[in-house]
């Protein structure tokens, strides 16, 4: 009787683990799911999706993956279509446990009828941290692992509002605005003599002389929408030999809410 109840306590336990690793699981009952391990085995036969932006699939993805992004609402007809040509199991992925996007994908797909869809949960990183020789990072394969940057060195670089509004207009500073313009609705006051960088604009420019040269000498203070997409601008800073950056923590979300960030249908 012990054994057994110190069996099912384990079980319980293993349960509770891997609800925690994988949070939306529980959120998307009905989506199967394909493991590292699994998805390398199948690797040569497999087709696997990758649903994030453009932005981000250039920064780092599989290397096998075609760049299908997850639609917006009302546009799902042309990526069922395009994933209908795919033939045989289909594996969709995004940046990890925690992005909805991959699961979003297989959802579409399935109410259309393709059950041979799984969601690739461990993500990204997951997957060049264990398979580098099939992965892409900037542009290089196999990937260097060690290029990969930790939450904790991300999350160093963000700034609060409080810190960023003052900081970024202190002298020796280059203070610019990543939004697109579509983004800029709303700028808070400190901010509205930025330099204009929209972000696709902004990883051109980094290498350039003219660049280079009005960095020189000074800290970089950044700030995008919703403060995501400076994770994917972190790896072209590095890349190009910037070390003294900050990001403002949460974008300007932090100032003006969806408002501010131009979300639609409460996404930014």
């Amino acid at each position: 009787m012990k054994f057994l109840t110190g069996g099912l306590f384990f079980l319980v336990l293993i349960n509770n683990l891997i609800a925690s690793d994988f949070p939306l699981r529980s959120k998307f009952p009905s989506v199967p799911f394909i493991s590292t391990e699994d998805l390398n085995k199948e690797y040569t036969t497999i087709n696997i999706v990758d649903v994030r932006s453009k932005f981000e699939f250039d920064v780092i993805h599989i290397k096998k993956a075609v760049h299908i992004p997850l639609p917006k609402e009302g546009e799902e007809a042309g990526f069922v279509q395009k994933i209908g040509g795919l033939k045989g199991k289909v594996a969709f992925y995004c940046n990890g446990h925690t992005c909805a996007k991959s699961y979003e994908a297989v959802v579409i797909v399935q109410k259309n009828g393709n059950k041979n869809t799984f969601v690739y949960d461990d993500g990204i990183f997951e997957w060049t941290k264990k398979y580098p020789a099939e992965s892409v990072l900037l542009g290089q394969s196999p990937a260097d692992p060690a290029k990969l940057i930790s939450k904790e060195a991300f999350k160093g670089k963000f700034l609060s509002k409080e810190k960023f509004s003052v900081d970024s207009v202190k002298e020796n500073t280059f203070l610019i605005d990543a939004r697109d313009e579509v983004q800029r609705k709303k700028t808070p006051d400190f901010a509205k003599s930025a330099a204009l960088f929209p972000m696709d604009e902004l990883v051109k420019v980094l290498d350039k002389p003219h660049f280079k040269g009005r960095a020189k000498g000074k800290t970089l203070y950044i700030f995008d929408a919703v403060g995501k997409q400076v994770q994917w601008l972190q790896y072209h800073l590095e890349k190009n030999g910037y070390k003294d950056y900050y990001f403002l923590e949460e974008g300007v979300w932090s100032f003006f809410g969806a408002e501010g960030a131009s979300c639609t249908s409460g996404k930014c």
